[in-house]
This record gives structure tokens, C-alpha cells and sequence, in this order.
């Protein structure tokens, strides 16, 4: 999926920071509309310390820790987008507009709970499918408001369907 070291979050922390150490202006590079040109991420490396380690306190085999598209792409979600929003805001600008066609650009993500929407029928078609998914898991399955949802009041009147399957 993310890659093996999806886990660790030292990992990456490290792939983060190196992004930030290799490109000058970052910040001004992102926030002047480049936002939809990040794939020269995908190029940037980790200190060789990394290759064999995966936390500080145990050195691991050799493995490069390249940075994915799949990671970049979180990191749109997860940073940029909500950076990009905070700033156009400060700015007086309505980012809305900007925001939505950013994360309608992005894949979606692939993950155990956007399986399970997917496994009832539901389409997702990018990440903003999935983070409003992720948001309704949050908001009404986790808190057991099945009843206020209309994916449970389905769930409920459709005897067929595994709801009680977790996901």
C-alpha cells in the first residue's frame, strides 16, 4: 500500500523534513499555486542513516526509503490542502473553490475503512470521496449513530448486507 514502513512514523517524519531541507521556499513554492506539481517529491531522498534504520534506537537490513506518490499524495491531503486553505484564509482570500478542486485531483486513498464503503456499493473516485467517507465513519459509525446516517439506515433495512461487519 504506503510501502513497509508505513508504520513508523520516524520514517516518515524524516521523508517530511528532507522535503523541506531540499527545496528552497517550499512554503512560496506551494501557496503560488504549485500545489498540483509535487511530484518532484517523489525524487527526493533520505539520509543514508535511514536506509538501515526504521526507529533511532535499532539498525534494520539496508532498504531505501523512497518517498511515494501514494505518501506525497497524503501529505497533499494531510498538510498542503490544509495548510493552502489556513493561508488563503489569513490572505482574505475565499479558498473553497481551490481547496475542492485540489483534493478532487488527488486518488483516492487505499485503506481497510474505504474498502468497507466500497464493499457496500459506494463509489470513490478521489480523496475527496474519501475523506468525507473517512469523516462519516468518524461522525456516525464510531459513535454508533446509526440511525442518523443514511449508509446505516440502508445498513439496517437491508437484512442481506453484512452491517455488522466492522470497518
Amino acid at each position: 500500500m504506503y510501502g513497509s514502513f508505513k508504520n513508523f512514523p520516524t520514517i516518515r517524519l524524516v521523508q517530511l523534513a528532507s522535503i523541506y531541507a531540499s527545496t528552497q521556499q517550499v512554503f512560496a513554492k506551494i501557496f503560488d499555486g504549485e500545489t498540483r506539481k509535487t511530484q518532484w517529491m517523489t525524487k527526493v531522498g533520505v539520509p543514508s542513516y535511514w536506509s538501515t534504520h526504521y526507529t533511532f534506537e535499532k539498525s534494520s537490513q539496508n532498504r531505501d526509503k523512497i518517498i511515494t506518490s501514494s505518501f506525497v499524495d497524503l501529505l497533499k491531503i494531510n498538510t498542503l490542502i490544509p495548510l493552502a486553505f489556513c493561508y488563503q484564509k489569513a490572505k482574505g482570500n475565499d479558498p473553497t473553490r481551490f481547496i475542492f478542486d485540489l483534493i478532487h485531483e488527488i486518488k483516492p486513498e487505499k485503506n481497510a475503512m474505504i474498502a468497507g464503503f466500497q464493499a457496500l456499493g459506494i463509489e470513490v473516485n478521489n480523496a475527496l470521496d474519501t475523506q468525507s467517507l473517512l469523516q462519516l465513519r468518524k461522525a456516525y459509525c464510531e459513535l454508533k449513530k446509526c440511525l442518523l446516517c443514511n449508509v446505516g439506515v440502508y445498513l439496517l433495512n437491508h437484512p442481506t448486507t453484512s452491517y455488522g461487519k466492522e470497518f
